[in-house]
């Protein structure tokens, strides 16, 4: 199944939504430089399908984009930056 990941930049956050269920992962703007990745949801109905992991890598893609370093405030972010990057 395709997933199509969106940024909101007014909301701070990198989503989806699926069969009317919604999940993200929710940043902050520390400085110019600086993003801090902090929350990271899938709700029971989406979780098994690598939904958050799908979310995180476009997150991580967008900071690369930007020259940004990432703050991994959210344990999921943490464990995802440890294992694939």
């Amino acid at each position: 199944m395709k997933i199509d990941i969106l940024h909101n930049k007014d909301e701070k956050k990198f989503f989806c939504i699926i069969d009317g269920f919604e999940a993200h992962m929710m940043y902050r703007e520390i400085d110019d430089n600086t993003l801090d990745y902090y929350h990271t949801y899938v709700p029971n109905e989406l979780r098994g399908q690598k939904i958050a992991q799908k979310i995180v890598n476009e997150a991580v893609k967008f900071a690369l984009s930007e020259n940004k370093k990432i703050i991994p405030s959210c344990s999921y972010v943490q464990a995802y930056l440890q294992r694939y990057k």
